[in-house]
């Protein structure tokens, strides 16, 4: 005779957890796992750095930034301090001095107009503003010992030019 599957004191039905030729039929008493969910990576909002090329970072009309200054010892100590310091969608880059130890966090728009802005400029973190950069960073000023990285993740309004920088010594290679 059959019968119709019932109950489990687990909850599911009888059947389900019996092992395959088990002379006694009785469900399994192992741990059950549970399935694993595959989550999508983070998307990041903060910036995403470039290299640009040599000297202070320009717009599209050549004009710097208005910068707010750090101390940093490095390229990657510059990326630090200016992701800390400015949203992403008002860093354009930075620009870091290797000889006197300078970072220059380069932000457009209006993000250090007014009182409100200079408001941003930390004890310590002198600002530059009434410059006239805007949008995003295409290319830079060639100054020896000075080296500029654009924020590929600004979203700043202007058309994202093509990243040009001065020739190499010497000439195109």
């Amino acid at each position: 005779s059959t019968t119709a599957p019932t109950s489990a004191p687990s909850g599911r039905p009888a059947g389900t957890g019996k092992t395959s030729g088990s002379p006694s039929g009785s469900p399994s008493a192992g741990p059950t796992v549970a399935e694993a969910v595959p989550t999508a990576p983070p998307v990041s909002s903060g910036p995403s750095w470039f290299l640009v090329g040599a000297g202070s970072c320009q717009d599209a009309a050549g004009n710097p930034y208005d910068t707010i200054q750090y101390p940093a010892d490095s390229a990657s100590g510059c990326e630090e301090a200016c992701s800390a310091a400015v949203p992403s969608s008002s860093l354009a880059g930075y620009h870091h001095d290797g000889a006197s130890g300078l970072c220059y966090c380069d932000v457009a728009g209006d993000y250090l107009a007014g009182w409100t802005g200079l408001a941003k400029c930390a004890r310590g973190a002198p600002c530059a503003t009434g410059r006239d950069g805007s949008g995003p960073v295409v290319s830079s000023s060639g100054r020896d010992g000075v080296v500029c990285h654009r924020n590929g993740n600004a979203g700043l309004a202007g058309t994202a030019a093509p990243v040009t920088a001065a020739p190499p010594p010497g000439g195109p290679r």
